[in-house]
């Protein structure tokens, strides 16, 4: 198939430099169809006609033209994507995802014969991997440049790349390997495999509200009860996620995971107690009592000593009794335990036909753009990242160790006290605990020092095997490491041996003449 270019109607040089997009009108996307060829008997290709639609002011009219794009979708892809991209940035986002959508829709609908998919036909004669391999390393990169802005030079320039051979990577006459892949990555701000691979594509076969119940098609509806979408979407799905059997819902609505995206398995799980889950169960309708396989999305809990479950609604903000009033039908509390317990179940006490746990929620809004601009400052970003995870993980470590410390000088004064009542209402011995606490707390010079003579293993000896049980008077003392607990002991020990040499200066002088 040749590629076409054209105007419809037909369109004078000149006055294609007074169109204008329709986009920037009212938002309108050019169309974008795709089917299957066959070529000489020898393989499948995908061609494409992509529209977009542009108008001419003419004094109060305006005056519309169709452009046109014919071929095979790297060609028409190239064209078109462009072009998109010259009309706003919006548009050429916007295109790139309807684009892939359309793509994905062919190649997930039967053959002709039924027998496979068009994903089947389309790969049948040359080396494939499924969803993997539905682009290649050349298209691939020809939309990231696109993407990009750049021109193929500033690529080659930027990278070190001889531009023939940038060509002959975008015309799949040599294939891009790996140290190339890490060197236009950085450049053009996306990962790598993004490369080598296309992003994985699955269909989205249902969508959800958590918070809605009602009427739809005729059917009733629950709270959190998985409904057909009205048209067919695809979505991304995360490497680490796709098998051949994922499957996609959207959450929608009110929830606090609107716009997400939960995705789990074709393939039933017995471990499912306590787990978000994909639950199919027989039920009847309210209306005609007809009995039906329904989906819901929500919290699985078992029923002791039964088969059947109980299913909670995963969203926190579906059952809040704070701000309910009393009237005539919520006047008792055990009314407004009735009250909760409805608002968190979607259904009790049913069979389930199929149980299968969510594997990953994920959230559709997140800005691409934002990712490439980091992805191209990778060294920068990543080190002052790992930087900061260092530090907050080191500042957790310290604060263990300190309040392990407070358990100890609290437990020492606690113990002073049951064995001195004298002193009980006597706030002296405790202001001197407090005073040296602060200053073993407060003084990180001092905490680091304490390290270098455990590492050291100044305190290693016959001081540390006589360590008393920590008193867990604070959560972030439990769980310490080996390593913690001789911190903790080691400052202690220091702490302990300093009280005591200023309670030693501070005693009153002996009087020898009396």
């Amino acid at each position: 198939m040749i590629k076409k270019d054209s105007f419809q109607p037909d369109l004078d040089k000149d006055l294609q430099k007074k169109l204008v997009s329709t986009f920037l009108l009212n938002k309108e996307m050019p169309i974008i169809y795709m089917d299957l060829h066959q070529e000489k008997d020898v393989e499948y290709e995908v061609h494409a006609k992509v529209t977009f639609k542009f108008y001419i002011q003419e004094k109060k009219n305006k005056v519309f033209y169709d452009r046109v794009f014919e071929g095979t979708q790297v060609e028409v892809y190239k064209d078109a994507a462009r072009l998109s991209s010259r009309i706003s940035l919006n548009c050429e986002r916007l295109f790139n995802k309807e684009w892939n959508k359309t793509l994905m829709h062919l190649m997930n609908k039967p053959s002709k014969d039924k027998s496979i998919l068009n994903l089947g036909i389309y790969q049948n004669k040359r080396e494939s991997f499924g969803q993997y391999t539905i682009k290649t390393p050349g298209e691939l990169l020809q939309e990231k440049i696109i993407s990009s802005g750049f021109k193929g030079k500033d690529i080659a320039n930027m990278t070190g790349i001889n531009e023939a051979t940038l060509y002959k990577y975008l015309k799949n006459d040599i294939e891009i390997s790996r140290d190339t892949a890490v060197k236009l990555g950085k450049i053009l701000g996306c990962d790598p495999a993004d490369l080598i691979f296309n992003s994985l594509y699955t269909p989205i076969w249902g969508m959800v509200d958590t918070t809605f119940d009602g009427y739809e098609n005729g059917y009733s509806i629950y709270p959190g009860e998985i409904t057909e979408l009205p048209m067919e979407q695809f979505v991304k799905c995360p490497r680490e996620t796709y098998r051949p059997d994922v499957k996609a819902i959207k959450i929608s609505g009110e929830s606090m995971m609107d716009n997400y995206t939960a995705f789990y398995y074709d393939n039933p799980s017995d471990t499912v107690n306590g787990k978000i889950c994909v639950v199919g169960v027989m039920l009847k309708n309210f209306k005609d009592d007809q009995v039906r396989l329904r989906y819901f999305i929500g919290i699985v809990e078992p029923i002791k000593g039964k088969k059947n479950i109980n299913i909670i609604n995963m969203d926190p903000y579906n059952h809040d009794v704070t701000e309910v009033e009393a009237d005539e039908d919520i006047h008792t509390f055990d009314s407004l335990q009735q009250l909760a317990k409805d608002q968190k179940y979607l259904i009790e006490n049913v069979d389930p036909e199929f149980i299968s746990p969510i594997v990953s929620f994920v959230d559709n809004t997140t800005d691409q753009k934002t990712r490439s601009e980091i992805i191209k400052a990778y060294d920068t970003y990543y080190t002052a990242s790992r930087k900061d995870e260092i530090k907050k993980v080191e500042e957790f470590r310290k604060a263990k160790v300190r309040a392990a410390i407070k358990g100890k000088v609290m437990q020492s004064v606690a113990e002073f006290y049951a064995d001195n009542k004298y002193y009980e209402n006597d706030s002296a011995l405790e202001a001197i605990a407090y005073k040296k606490l602060k200053l073993l707390m407060n003084n990180d010079n001092r905490f680091r020092n304490l390290l270098t003579k455990i590492g050291t293993g100044k305190y290693k000896t016959e001081k540390q095997t006589k360590s008393t049980t920590l008193v867990e008077l604070e959560d972030l003392s439990k769980n310490l490491t080996a390593k913690e607990n001789e911190i903790a002991e080691a400052a202690y020990l220091e702490f302990e041996e300093d009280r005591m040499h200023e309670e030693a200066l501070n005693q009153e002088p002996m009087n020898m003449d009396k």
